[in-house]
């Protein structure tokens, strides 16, 4: 069996390469020429999978070890059959531990306590869910908006409300919804000055779904106007090459990397090889833990005492999230200039360091309650001691 596989792919060589010849290339770089003679064809997300790409080749299953689907034509490939698969759930908590972490940095630069606050959920599917999950550990009221999911869910017993109920009660707003731009709820520019005048002047919007759900303009209008207090964009119109006015105004900047930990990038790898396993009928044998078992980090130790659990709970984040230093790194190189703004995103990603979830970290807390231990734990990191 003959497979291409992207480089972004974490482990794809090594799982892949159990079922046959593996090619791994750039992302970026593959060409029709190179999947003319391959059965199997795996990336991420930067791989337009459509007819230009796959007409006249040999490839009889495409795997892309994401969540979305919005670089894929399906049509194409349910007429073309070529069976495909993704990678939905694959970097839910990643992702989510990444919104907890901009909510507490930002809760600490604006002196809130988190108790007191609402959080509004736009989206409430695997990362939706997870959010809302983790805020309500960390004490805030949680708030549920998903027209779709309402439909589906009705009589359920689900506290769903609308969006314009949501966003003026609620202190922060995180959006997980997919990018369409068609059915009963598209989502293109979800974003809009609509929803900006419906949302508090004191709130903290997030985004972390997709770059398109959002009117940059109605951003940069609403934050340079004081209509919202502040904003988190890990995700961008025009990626990469994003705004470099926009950025300015942005409190916290991160060049699509939330879904980034090794263990999210793993999950999808994983998901896809046996979705082609199945496809080909042949066994799954590799495992993703060994390579999640080569890097063992180190006992951290943290002093609560006399400290509110909210100042260590920030602490643990910063300690686990890199969410400051890839907000210094994409700031670092910004540009102006439309090319050299998206050389520096996509290096900003190609270069990522090594991210692991909170679930990788053991840590002793030294003169801590009980409600603060339950919390980290929650929060998924291990509590030893």
């Amino acid at each position: 069996m003959n497979i291409v596989c992207a480089a972004s792919v974490l482990g794809g060589s090594e799982a892949f390469s159990t079922l046959g010849r593996v090619l791994v290339l750039p992302e970026e770089d593959i060409r029709q020429e190179h999947v003319r003679n391959a059965d199997v064809l795996v990336t991420r997300s930067k791989a337009q999978i459509n007819e230009e790409l796959l007409h006249n080749t040999a490839v009889r299953f495409v795997g892309c070890a994401v969540a979305g689907q919005d670089h894929i034509d399906i049509p194409y490939l349910d007429q073309a059959g070529i069976a495909w698969s993704t990678a939905p759930g694959c970097n839910a908590n990643s992702v989510a531990e990444y919104v907890i972490s901009a909510i507490l940095i930002e809760a600490e630069r604006l002196c809130l306590n988190l108790d007191r606050c609402t959080l509004g959920v736009v989206g409430v599917g695997h990362i939706g869910t997870r959010v809302a999950v983790l805020a309500e550990a960390l004490g805030m009221t949680v708030l549920l908006n998903d027209p779709p999911r309402q439909a589906l869910e009705a009589g359920r017993g689900i506290d769903f409300l609308e969006l314009d109920d949501v966003l003026p009660m609620s202190d922060f707003i995180t959006l997980h919804v997919p990018y369409t731009r068609t059915g009963p709820c598209p989502t293109h520019h979800l974003i809009n000055g609509r929803f900006l005048e419906a949302c508090s002047p004191e709130s903290v919007l997030i985004n972390m779904a997709r770059g398109e759900i959002m009117d940059s303009d109605a951003i940069l209008l609403a934050l340079g106007h004081g209509a919202l207090h502040k904003a988190v964009l890990d995700v961008w119109e025009n990626e990469p090459a994003i705004r470099y006015d926009l950025l300015d105004f942005i409190d916290i900047a991160t060049p699509h990397v939330a879904g980034y930990s090794q263990q999210g990038r793993l999950n999808g790898t994983y998901q896809v090889y046996e979705e082609c396993c199945r496809f080909f009928e042949l066994d799954p044998i590799w495992d993703p833990e060994s390579i999640q078992n080569e890097v063992q980090l180190p006992e951290c130790h943290i002093d609560a005492t006399g400290r509110t659990s909210q100042e260590v709970l920030t602490e643990l984040i910063k300690l686990a999230s890199p969410l400051l230093q890839d907000d210094e790194r994409l700031r670092a190189g910004a540009s102006p200039e439309p090319d050299i703004m998206a050389a520096h995103f996509r290096a900003c990603r190609r270069s990522y360091p090594e991210r692991h979830e909170f679930n990788r970290y053991r840590i002793t807390l030294e003169g801590a309650s009980q409600s603060l231990v339950d919390v980290a734990s929650a929060l998924g990191f291990v509590i030893c001691g």
